[in-house]
């Protein structure tokens, strides 16, 4: 007994399947509630997942599972007594198994045996399998060939008689036209089908060797391409057939070999007159001024025109090209010509021949009548258009040269829409605009024209109707707001096959300044020759007249009368103080000239200027920098400078200042007087240097007359600015070159020379 007990452990221990003794339990109304578990093997252990299931409930050990699926099997065998087994899949262990269930014992026995077995292999095949197959189909009818698989019937003697269709993918009746052929004859379905098709198809079957061939099936008014293969085991007699209509193809295919023959014979005849055309074109070639070759690899010259001949000599056909063009004895390194046979394309290079010629050379690749790769070379004298080219680009960088290093002002404009082409570095330094703000915009887009309307109409009639201004003055505005003169000349060119215009543009600013100067110099000077010339004849008389009255003043019988006579004497005083002024203006007054300080004569009267400043409740300030001393008539300077002064005082209101500077300005001495008064209107601010223009009620209209002339006899310049905040009047005297202490001059009289 003990020995058959330790086989059984030993066979229970042993199995590869898992193997449990359950005993299933039920409730008292003959339900299955739970069951336990009474042995386990080792194997079941491992697949159960379970360490140790002895004597436990299922429930408890696996609470997770389909308790009433197992229980619903279990009891069924525990009650029943019939075997039963179920393909389970087991997810959380990812393995399949095969429950086979016992049961055990007699007939009020619950217990049930339970063998495990692992089949997630066996499933996995399963799966492979029907994807294989799945696959397999989906192939089968997707192709556009037809196929299908067939039973061929032989006699007795082997012979072939019929097939039997046994599949059919769905491309089978668009190849065939044959419907629902499974299961039925060839012959029954087309009874009139050739006897050699179901002869292959009985070689095949009966050798097992495939076959590829191509045949005609008059009965479908096919023609097909087909690979017929053996299917299945020997002697089953089962062939697979690939096949597809190609009948639309052997069309074209006879209709292609009778095009090939038409071909061959065209070829034929477009041979012999390609053969004339090229005899014609060495012949073309051969009359060409410019030479033309043919070189081999081998750097050797099969054909060369007239002028390659005549430019390298008659011997090149037996030379190579790197020895008679160059005297080489070796190819040239980094030969270019054959750069064509290496690269397959065409190639173009220049050089420079030792007489100095500039040649471009094509290379183009050739085929020869008999195959052969050849280079075709061509070469151009350019020599004499390359210095057509220089000579123009020199021009036009001389032009360039000129148009932007031009002391007047240039411009291009586009004749069509009057944009700015280009414009040189004198316009973009007198109208403040840089090349990139001119180029592409118009003139009206700057705003630069500044002339009246009248004017700008004149302008541009007369460009209109001549095609070209000649020396029209105009005014221009530069960004700034500044006016400026310009003599305009224009002329129409052609640049890049657009109309324009070039225009020049002299600044006269200057000049014109220098125009109303001179003319202003003139009057003063007018002015004065005619004060110099009556001012004594004058004066002569009224100097006796104020004695008299002085005279008569101081007699007793003309005391009644001491008002009227002190009113007469003064405007004497006032008619000769007007003709002292008269005489000031004078050009050919002499002065005397000597080394001063400038600053010392400003500090020298400032007490007399700040009195009359207190008197009118306006200060007075004074700021000197460290200047040179100045060849100057001090007296003239001192009416200069107070001359200068009042007038600026006169323009302030009370408690407002005036400011007297003195600093240099490269080689210039300037004094400036500045007011804070209104400024000057832009109305009058040409007139004020003339003589007798005065705005007082009271005034002579000579004070400014007389610092002008003042000024030019001293070789200075009178200048202003004016704003609506003030006006500032600039007196720039000349630095004078080095003299000796003590050094003085008399300015002789101008005489107008």
């Amino acid at each position: 007994m003990r020995e058959s007990e330790e086989k059984y452990r030993t066979l229970f221990n042993s199995l590869d399947e898992g193997f449990c003794i359950i005993d299933v339990i039920f409730d008292p109304q003959g339900r299955p509630i739970d069951w336990r578990y009474l042995e386990t093997n080792p194997a079941y252990v491992n697949q159960g997942g379970s360490t140790d299931a002895a004597r436990q409930l299922a429930g408890k050990l696996y609470p997770d599972m389909d308790k009433k699926y197992w229980l619903d099997f279990y009891s069924r065998v525990a009650v029943t007594g019939v075997a039963d087994n179920v393909e389970k899949e087991f997810r959380a262990q990812n393995s399949w198994f095969e429950i086979s269930a016992y049961k055990m014992g007699g007939k009020d026995s619950r217990k049930v045996a339970v063998l495990l077995k692992n089949i997630t292999e066996r499933k996995q095949m399963e799966q492979a399998l029907r994807e294989s197959e799945r696959k397999y189909r989906h192939l089968f009818n997707s192709i556009d060939e037809g196929f299908c698989i067939v039973e061929v019937l032989f006699d007795g003697q082997d012979q072939p008689l019929d097939f039997r269709f046994l599949e059919v993918n769905q491309a089978f009746q668009q190849q065939t036209g044959l419907a629902n052929a499974i299961g039925q004859c060839m012959r029954d379905m087309v009874t009139d089908h050739e006897q050699h098709w179901s002869d292959i198809f009985g070689r095949i079957a009966l050798t097992g060797k495939p076959a590829r061939f191509q045949k005609p099936a008059k009965a479908f008014g096919c023609f097909y391409d087909v690979y017929a293969f053996p299917v299945g085991e020997p002697g089953q007699g089962r062939v697979g057939i690939l096949f597809h209509d190609i009948m639309a193809q052997k069309q074209a295919e006879m209709k292609l070999k009778k095009a090939h023959d038409h071909l061959e014979a065209k070829v034929a005849e477009r041979t012999r007159e390609l053969s004339q055309e090229r005899q014609r074109l060495f012949d073309v070639l051969e009359t060409l001024p410019f030479s033309i070759c043919l070189l081999n690899a081998d750097y050797k010259i099969p054909f060369a025109n007239r002028a390659f001949r005549e430019m390298y000599g008659r011997g090149a056909k037996s030379c190579r090209c790197y020895e008679y063009i160059y005297g080489y004895n070796r190819p040239c390194e980094h030969c270019r010509s054959h750069q064509v046979l290496h690269t397959g394309t065409p190639h173009q290079w220049r050089i420079k021949t030792r007489t100095g010629s500039i040649l471009d050379l094509y290379g183009f690749p050739f085929t020869d009548i008999d195959g052969s790769s050849l280079i075709l070379e061509m070469s151009i004298d350019v020599t004499e258009r390359e210095n057509a080219i220089m000579a123009l680009r020199q021009s036009e960088e001389r032009f360039a040269k000129i148009f932007y290093h031009s002391p007047v002002l240039l411009a291009i404009n586009r004749m069509k829409d009057n944009v700015f082409i280009d414009v040189n570095q004198k316009f973009t330094d007198t109208m403040e605009y840089s090349r990139q703000e001119t180029l592409g915009r118009t003139p009206a887009d700057l705003n630069i024209w500044a002339g009246d309307s009248a004017q700008t109409k004149t302008l541009f009639r007369e460009s209109k109707e001549k095609g070209t201004v000649i020396n029209f003055e105009y005014q221009l505005q530069t960004k700034s707001g500044k006016m400026i003169t310009v003599v305009l000349s224009t002329a129409t060119m052609e640049l890049n096959g657009e109309l324009c215009r070039l225009s020049l543009m002299k600044d006269i600013t200057e000049e014109k300044k220098l125009e109303i100067e001179m003319a202003r110099l003139d009057r003063l000077n007018l002015v004065g020759e005619m004060a110099a010339g009556i001012g004594h004849e004058v004066r002569n008389p009224m100097t006796t007249v104020r004695g008299f009255l002085q005279l008569l003043g101081e007699k007793e019988r003309y005391a009644q009368d001491k008002g009227y006579l002190t009113l007469m004497i003064e405007e004497l005083d006032r008619a000769n103080s007007i003709i002292s002024e008269f005489l000031s203006l004078a050009r050919n007054r002499a002065v005397n000239l000597e080394m001063k300080d400038l600053n010392k004569i400003l500090h020298s009267i400032l007490p007399l200027i700040q009195a009359d400043g207190l008197v009118a409740d306006k200060y007075i300030e004074l700021k000197t920098l460290e200047i040179p001393p100045l060849l100057l008539d001090e007296k003239e300077i001192r009416q200069l400078v107070l001359n200068l002064v009042r007038n600026g005082m006169q323009s302030m209101a009370p408690g407002q200042t005036l400011t007297m500077e003195t600093c240099m300005e490269a080689h210039k001495v300037i004094l400036a007087v500045r007011d804070q008064g209104t400024g000057i209107p832009p109305e009058i601010a040409d007139k004020i240097s003339n003589p007798f223009f005065t705005t007082k009620d009271s005034g002579t209209g000579l004070g400014l007359s007389v610092c002008y002339s003042i000024a030019a006899r001293h070789k200075a310049a009178i200048n202003f600015e004016t704003s609506p905040k003030g006006t500032t009047f600039f007196v720039r005297f000349e630095k004078p070159k080095q003299l000796g202490r003590g050094d003085r001059y008399l300015v002789p009289p101008d005489n107008g020379s």
